[in-house]
């Protein structure tokens, strides 16, 4: 059972951080090569720390690994993670750059695809795509 967050997170976001979560305890976990979460907890930590909806009014998915360093590691089964995304009703998808011929079949869905190379490359291209910031 999750506890609810001390401050609510975006209403158009899919990820949850339970409120007991801290980065002493987690962060080397979180990071660690093989965990393609990553990318989806540095988004979220980024959104919750910064203020920042990059959700926008959009559900967003993102799935990769992150090195110390930011930069967004590639990951196995990306096919069938971003088929699960769309079942969960996912309007845009970050994954690693460097791996967008896995998801050609996907292209002309309405899932948004995001190729990033790192973290800021992410939040980057999620702002960019945001239609209040265009």
């Amino acid at each position: 059972m999750h506890a609810e967050p001390a401050q609510p997170l975006p209403s158009a976001a899919i990820w949850f951080l339970p409120a007991s979560w801290t980065w002493q305890e987690h962060l080397r976990d979180l990071l660690a090569p093989g965990n393609s979460h990553g990318l989806l907890v540095a988004l979220a930590a980024y959104s919750a720390a910064a203020g920042e909806d990059l959700a926008a009014g959009r559900h967003i998915a993102a799935t990769g690994t992150v090195r110390l360093d930011g930069m967004v590691g590639q990951l196995v089964y990306l096919p069938q993670k971003a088929r699960a995304a769309m079942r969960a009703g996912a309007d845009v998808l970050v994954f690693p750059a460097g791996q967008e011929a896995e998801l050609e079949g996907l292209r002309d869905t309405e899932l948004t695809l995001i190729a990033a190379t790192s973290v800021g490359d992410a939040i980057a291209q999620l702002r960019a795509a945001d239609p209040g910031q265009v």
